[in-house]
């Protein structure tokens, strides 16, 4: 495989026509590129459960406008017909006042939702279902990553190893699979991208932009207003005619009405306090205030970047050296407005997320894409006459033996260690292949070892998508599914689930069918009054001084119940005690 791509990079010369053979090359490309990352995204898509918070958030979200249905195979004839109809008008409706837990949901639009319900009603509601839009989304942001690169460079190769780059990072991969919105964003963020730098040879494509920019701000709101106006601003300096284009304007337009109606919508007849609620305090807040404690310093990304980024992170620094050189050319104009108006403000913004620096990942690529054809190139890689080779810089050569002996350690541990586990053991012995072998190329300066350093962690990537450990951070909690089962088969009738858990989980109430409310949080003057159920750990029982068996326990949590407090004051005796525990008295 490696050396079959070695030969296609060969064939690709100096400089590529851009003519019908360049134009089917980039197209073979493209569909190539989508192919390898179909592998990565879909396997073992469904093989483990939905996370917190955002996964479950989704999901119940999606559920709640399947339900709203979209009866696709009802009835025949006329009746059949008339069915449909209905079907698809209260599916609308699901998609302009979307709820959860029958109450107004008010932080995100409802694009990626309605998505995920249309294939809850096709295949089932199921991890599966959940995570395949955006899934497939961010899949297709490789080839257009790949194509937005053949728009900027005048070579081809700048575009592949950027898009090669792109294909093989892990948080890409790993975010983009989740039932969340990043990967749509992308995908969107992109073709908004490749959209403006078309329009500059052909207007019509300007079309495109208002079509991308509408797509994410019926994804994430305000965000896709930020990312649009990066975009506009990169035009401004490197092809200002185009603010001239009557096409520009007519594609915004057009592109911005779906998404202005639901906000309109929302706004007029939607929820109460949509404005407080959903643009406020879910988006423009977070600017100036660090919401549900999400904290972090002005560094707090860069920690990111070098946390997950390798192994192209360490070529970074030189790709913004040479962008910064190059910024009178369309890449490095592109690299720092994009690239550095988005890092300052979410760097800026109070509020820290790991996902917020996913719109960041194709700018990182597209900036080391030139850096790795630089030093293919003076390696010998086109095998061009007369052939000096140069030297690539020392450092990277020990940021490989690095990475080769972390990873080498990882083997051991997951092989031997007190925690050995095959699905994290295959991975890390893949990356010590890949790595050894690539650091042993770039000993001997062969310019082949930066694809033996991609397949290598391509490798280790799927071979981690395909073990259940993919989304590690499942295991800072008990296991959802086996609580939810107990849940849903023992809490009887329409009552209320309440639990001592200080933090609400979304995947929790999805898989039980009902909400599992923490009681904690909420004021005493809320406590319930009519009767309800408990979900408590086992230790707990006694401190509440139940004594009644419980209906069921699951990974040392018990359903409790029915309960009632009868007295809303402090004598009645279940209420104190509740109290006391959640006040840690």
């Amino acid at each position: 495989m490696v050396s079959r791509l070695r030969r296609w990079l060969k064939q690709l010369g100096r400089g590529e026509s851009q003519g019908h053979y360049g134009v089917s090359l980039d197209r073979r490309w493209a569909l190539g590129l989508w192919l390898a990352a179909l592998p990565l995204y879909l396997v073992n898509l469904g093989g483990v459960a939905l996370r917190d918070w955002d996964e479950g958030t989704v999901a119940q979200v999606a559920r709640e406008i399947a339900e709203q249905s979209l009866l696709l195979r009802e009835g025949t004839g006329a009746s059949g017909l008339f069915t449909f109809w209905l079907s698809v008008q209260n599916f609308g409706q699901g998609l302009l006042h979307p709820t959860i837990w029958d109450q107004a949901y008010v932080n995100k639009p409802p694009l990626m939702h309605g998505l995920v319900a249309v294939l809850f009603r096709i295949f089932g509601e199921g991890e599966w279902a959940a995570r395949l839009p955006g899934a497939m989304l961010t899949a297709l942001s490789v080839p257009l990553l790949y194509l937005m690169g053949r728009e900027l460079f005048v070579t081809r190769r700048p575009a592949v190893f950027g898009a090669i780059a792109y294909l093989t990072l892990l948080p890409m991969v790993r975010h983009g699979r989740l039932a969340m919105l990043d990967g749509a964003i992308l995908c969107f963020y992109l073709v908004t991208i490749l959209a403006g730098l078309r329009s500059r040879r052909d207007a019509r494509w300007s079309l495109g932009v208002g079509l991308g920019v509408g797509l994410m701000c019926l994804t994430k709101g305000v965000l896709g207003l930020l990312l649009g106006g990066l975009l506009l601003g990169f035009l401004v300096w490197d092809t200002p005619r185009m603010l001239r284009s009557g096409y520009l304007w007519t594609g915004l337009v057009l592109g911005m009405a779906p998404a202005m109606a639901w906000y309109g919508n929302q706004t007029l007849g939607g929820a109460d306090d949509f404005v407080q609620r959903g643009l406020v305090d879910q988006a423009l807040k977070r600017l100036w205030e660090p919401v549900e404690n999400h904290r972090g310093s002005l560094l707090y990304y860069v920690g990111e970047l070098l946390e997950w980024g390798w192994p192209w992170v360490m070529f970074l620094p030189w790709g913004l050296a040479q962008a910064w050189r190059e910024r009178s050319l369309s890449w490095g104009k592109l690299i720092w407005v994009l690239g550095g108006g988005y890092f300052a403000v979410i760097s800026l913004a109070q509020t820290k997320l790991p996902w917020y620096i996913m719109p960041l990942y194709p700018l990182v690529a597209l900036a080391i894409g030139p850096v790795l054809a630089n030093c293919w190139d003076r390696m010998g890689g086109v095998e061009c006459e007369p052939y000096t080779p140069g030297r690539s810089p020392k450092i990277w050569l020990g940021l490989v033996g690095l990475l080769l002996g972390i990873a080498l350690a990882g083997g051991l541990y997951f092989s031997w260690g007190p925690e050995a586990t095959l699905g994290l053991a295959i991975p890390f012995w893949a990356l010590v292949a890949g790595m050894g072998l690539s650091g042993w190329l770039l000993w001997r300066q062969d310019a082949q070892w930066i694809l033996v350093l991609a397949w290598g962690w391509y490798v280790a990537i799927f071979a981690l998508m395909a073990s259940p450990h993919w989304l590690f951070e499942l295991s800072d909690a008990e296991p959802a599914k086996p609580m939810a089962a107990v849940i849903q088969a023992e809490a009887i009738g329409s009552l209320p689930v309440y639990t001592t858990n200080r933090i609400e989980r979304p995947s929790l109430s999805f898989y039980s069918d009902t909400r599992v409310i923490p009681i904690c949080p909420l004021p005493e003057a809320l406590y319930p009054v009519e009767p309800f159920y408990f979900w408590l750990k086992s230790e707990e029982q006694a401190a509440l001084n139940i004594t009644a068996p419980p209906r069921g326990t699951a990974e040392g949590w018990q359903l409790q119940g029915p309960l009632q407090l009868t007295q809303p004051t402090a004598a009645d005796e279940l209420r104190s005690r509740i109290v006391s525990l959640c006040n840690g008295t």
